[in-house]
């Protein structure tokens, strides 16, 4: 969008040459202080262009009169000052004043770029490059390839649907040129590129808009087909089971995780390994027990038209169906409980075959147990021959055994230290006391004189020599039996 600015800037409005008084004087003064920042707006924007760099500051907002002439000053427009002069000497000041105000404004340096639409452009490019690429087959004398449809230029003569033999043969001579002309071919590709460029810009919005929504609405049924369900802002609400496609559910020793996990059964071949594999696995599970290729999934249908699920577990692989390990192909029932390796549980589910069967026998009683892990481990548990509850029992009782006799064996070495600890101990304090005894004996003969050592000695029963004497052995006597 494009606009213009028509000014009228004010003539002479000096208070001496004209004789305004009052309301014309303080008309003229408000008039005069535009003109000035005008001058001052125009001065910083010719100080831009000589220097070729940003001022701090252009007082565009000092008045009214900048403020709207901001584009027209310094912003993507073409610019024209007209000045008008007097040639009587009495206007000389004013003359001079305005060709300054006039050079002034003539070193603003405006770059004006023409405002397009970027399609708009990117349309009139396109068509230009469209005419050139025509000009160039016409110059290298293939002007009548334009005349022939674009789209069966590039196909192969096998695959054109022309009515007639010549048909034919003129499109095989045609490609012919294309191939025996230098740029000819990568004229012809650019030119169907630009065509199609040109032809989705030109499309309107409603057009657009009508394609939006028809891959809106195969997203949300293809979504909603695997189970995911869609706000109406496009957002994922959840996941729920598909209504159609079989497919597995993960059962978990914790409740919370059970059925968290959905993986589909796609029409045809659903391989099942791990991530390592030399083919690419559609179903990953790791762990000790899954081979690099386990198992295979195969959906097909029967001769009523039914889907049927095969499970094909490949050699070497432990696969369970219901508790019994399975060998060779066998075919999938809805709720069959399935077990990969030692730690992947899964229950398969069949939306249409379960729906069939509900009809054919609406009476049927559910199960009074829920198909959880635990269910499905003691299945496997039961149809490989073990008892559980047995099992547990005789687990238990050698637990109990076990306990008793360490408990026995702690007992008795807690007994055996505390008999050893009370013999060490006595034998200890007899020891330290007489080695204190005669350290004491020591140091009074060292100290005191032997007249009063005598005396102490004496006094207190100690040994009068200087040698340690022997520990008196004290014996029993037993007693004799009357």
């Amino acid at each position: 969008v494009s606009k213009i600015s028509l000014v009228d800037l004010a003539g002479s409005e000096r208070a001496d040459s004209t004789g305004a008084k009052g309301t014309r004087l303080k008309e003229g003064a408000n008039i005069n202080k535009s003109l000035t920042t005008l001058g001052k707006v125009i001065s910083a924007l010719a100080e831009v262009s000589k220097k070729k760099k940003k001022t701090d500051f252009i007082p565009y907002r000092d008045s009214v009169l900048t403020w709207l002439l901001r584009e027209n000053l310094g912003g993507n427009s073409r610019t024209a000052m007209v000045a008008a002069l007097s040639p009587a000497d009495i206007n000389y000041d004013e003359t001079l004043s305005t060709l300054r105000y006039a050079d002034r404004a003539k070193q603003i340096k405006c770059n004006a770029v023409i405002n397009e639409d970027p399609n708009a452009k990117l349309v009139r490019e396109l068509k230009e490059e469209v005419t050139r690429l025509k000009d160039l087959l016409r110059a290298q004398g293939l002007g009548d390839i334009l005349d022939t449809p674009i789209g069966s230029l590039t196909a192969s003569p096998s695959s054109c649907s022309l009515s007639s033999q010549a048909g034919l043969q003129s499109v095989s001579s045609i490609q012919e040129r294309i191939m025996s002309t230098p740029g000819g071919e990568e004229a012809i590709e650019r030119l169907k590129e630009s065509e199609k460029i040109i032809a989705e810009l030109n499309e309107t919005w409603e057009e657009k808009l009508r394609k939006t929504e028809a891959i809106r609405m195969e997203r949300e049924a293809l979504l909603a087909e695997m189970g995911v369900a869609i706000r109406e802002d496009g957002g994922t609400l959840g996941v729920f089971s598909p209504k159609k496609t079989p497919h597995l559910v993960n059962l978990n020793e914790d409740p919370l995780m059970s059925e968290c996990l959905l993986y589909y059964i796609k029409d045809g071949i659903t391989r099942v390994g791990q991530a390592d594999a030399e083919r690419r696995q559609d179903i990953v599970l790791s762990g000790a027990h899954i081979k690099e290729e386990h198992c295979i999934f195969r959906s097909e249908r029967n001769a009523n038209g039914d889907v049927i699920v095969l499970l094909e577990p490949c050699e070497g692989s432990e696969t369970y169906v219901n508790g019994k390990r399975v060998g060779a192909t066998v075919q999938l029932r809805s709720g069959n409980r399935i077990i990969m390796g030692k730690n992947h549980v899964f229950r398969f589910n069949h939306p249409e075959q379960a729906r069939a069967e509900r009809e054919k026998t609406p009476s049927a009683e559910t199960p009074s147990e829920p198909v959880d892990w635990t269910f499905a481990q003691r299945e496997l548990l039961e149809k490989q021959g073990i008892d559980m509850k047995q099992e547990m029992e005789k687990r238990l009782t050698e637990m109990e055994i076990l306990y008793k006799k360490e408990k026995e064996e702690a007992d008795q070495l807690l007994e055996q230290q505390r008999l050893d600890g009370d013999s060490d101990s006595g034998d200890d304090s007899d020891k330290r006391s007489c080695e204190e005894s005669w350290r004491l004996i020591t140091s009074l003969r060292e100290k005191l004189p032997p007249s009063k050592l005598q005396t102490i000695v004496k006094k207190c029963g100690l040994p009068s020599s200087g040698k340690k004497r022997e520990p008196i052995k004290m014996y029993q006597i037993p007693q004799r039996r009357r």
